[in-house]
């Protein structure tokens, strides 16, 4: 593996999604009612800002994400996302550092192959059983 120091990590583990949403504690309309920068987003989204002045083009995904459980969690891990986001643009203009973090994460990569990943995500989080 790479090192924390040397990645980017944001939102919900995938312990905490599977038990929110069993739960039925996922509420994404409650983030989008609790924090600002997550409505103006949804706005934006649901305005004609995106699609060329007609409006509606991405009412259905609003929809999806604010009101419907939305198992991959998006608008509860916004928050993360953003703020770690911050954090990666300011240390990307430490060129040298961010360049030995662009190395090892190369270099270490091999722990991430897509067949691992895939059906790690497919056991853990969509709770997919794999066809024989």
């Amino acid at each position: 593996e790479v090192g924390d120091e040397n990645i980017f990590i944001f939102g919900a583990t995938s312990d905490h999604i599977q038990d929110a949403l069993s739960k039925g504690n996922y509420k994404p309309w409650e983030y989008y009612n609790r924090n600002m920068v997550i409505r103006l987003v949804m706005d934006a989204l649901n305005s004609s800002l995106f699609s060329a002045g007609k409006t509606n083009d991405f009412k259905e995904l609003f929809d999806m994400l604010v009101y419907e459980v939305d198992q991959y969690f998006h608008l509860g891990d916004l928050s993360s996302y953003v703020a770690v986001q911050k954090k990666a643009v300011n240390e990307y203009v430490r060129r040298n550092t961010w360049t030995q973090k662009a190395i090892l994460n190369v270099a270490r990569a091999g722990y991430f192959s897509s067949d691992r990943t895939i059906k790690e995500y497919a056991k853990d989080i969509w709770n997919a059983k794999q066809v024989k």
